[in-house]
């Protein structure tokens, strides 16, 4: 697909929610060419095709630096199932196309996020190939701005320890466990031959993993997550090993969130070892405003350069509007203690939405 045409596309699922109104339709939408939803994209049932996005525009504020106005999100979904046991997605993303200190090409600003196809064994076990979101822990899984509380991610979600995409294959399978369910995902990568275009700090050459995620009551979550993986920025290929464990409790509104992870490597002469975690809460203040605060602590001796001390303190307060189901306004401090050169303090904006 040509880059005027991506460009076109982009444009118009940006306006079509304050131009089209295919708002409530009953009998007459089986009939009708295609079906647009806000926040759900365009459908076109005949071909069983879906398209639609997000987006997240920012102004930042962090101090000792340059304020930022930027365009950090600018994706598509396009969605597929040519047969009730096949789907294909992608995701393509313009990330920080524009900025208030200077606009990246195309090319370079362009991204290929996700590229997988599924094959549905049942309803409860999937088999995919392909480009997708590395399966560790809950953030890196359902990071996109419209879905998460704050404008920044968590450090120890940001490719802090393991890639954050894989390529290769995912099986999924959830069983149920005294009536709740049990999900787990075991996963082969081989980013090497299957990415020409990566785009992250860590890359993986070769890598396996399995994730494990629990509903102990319909309010409470527990998950593990294992990694072992190799990088060819490491000359000697030695294996790296990422333990994590997760939870998350959501009941009226409230919402907490805990993410946690151990990286080590077999490689005696580098000594590396590093730990990280965070914490979130959410409450719910009046109407659809919501009150967020994370405390986040990093203990990696690969920021010492840059922090002048391997441990680092950050914290983050602030508010999240959601008006409507696919729009988010969020505004939040940061700061923190040795954290100037991984996440400086300062005053964050954003505003995102599904189209």
């Amino acid at each position: 697909m040509s880059r005027p045409i991506i460009l076109c596309l982009l444009l118009c699922f940006l306006l079509l929610p304050y131009q089209l109104s295919f708002a409530e339709h009953n009998s007459e939408t089986e009939n009708q060419f295609f079906d647009y939803h806000w926040g759900r994209g365009l459908t076109i049932p005949s071909a069983n095709l879906n398209i639609g996005g997000y987006l997240q525009a920012s102004y930042r504020q962090p101090e000792k630096r340059p304020d930022a106005v930027m365009l950090n999100d600018l994706s598509l979904f396009i969605t597929w199932s040519p047969h009730d046991r096949l789907r294909f997605f992608a995701e393509l993303d313009q990330q920080n196309w524009f900025t208030s200190y200077g606009n990246r090409t195309f090319d370079e600003a362009l991204s290929v996020e996700r590229l997988f196809v599924d094959y549905l064994f049942s309803g409860t076990t999937t088999l995919r190939f392909g480009k997708f979101l590395t399966p560790f822990g809950r953030w890196n899984v359902i990071h996109s701005a419209p879905l998460v509380w704050t404008t920044n991610r968590p450090i120890v979600t940001n490719d802090f320890s393991f890639a954050p995409r894989a390529n290769g294959l995912l099986f999924s399978h959830t069983h149920l466990v005294n009536e709740h369910n049990l999900d787990l995902s075991v996963y082969l990568d081989d980013s090497t031959d299957l990415d020409p275009k990566p785009n992250n700090r860590i890359v993986f050459d070769k890598a396996a993993g399995a994730r494990i995620n629990y509903e102990l009551t319909e309010e409470l979550q527990v998950g593990f997550s294992y990694l072992a993986y190799q990088t060819l920025a490491d000359l000697d290929l030695p294996t790296h090993h990422v333990v994590g464990l997760d939870a998350m409790w959501q009941n009226q509104g409230y919402e907490v969130l805990f993410e946690s992870l151990y990286h080590t490597r077999n490689d005696a002469e580098t000594n590396l070892d590093e730990k990280g975690l965070f914490i979130q809460g959410v409450a719910p203040i009046a109407g659809q405003v919501f009150a967020v605060g994370r405390y986040e602590y990093v203990n990696s001796k690969v920021f010492q350069n840059l922090t002048n001390n391997s441990v680092s303190h950050i914290g983050v307060g602030g508010l999240a509007w959601r008006p409507f189901v696919p729009l988010v306004v969020k505004t939040e401090y940061r700061f923190g203690e040795n954290n100037r050169a991984i996440a400086p303090s300062g005053l964050f904006i954003s505003i995102a939405m599904f189209y």
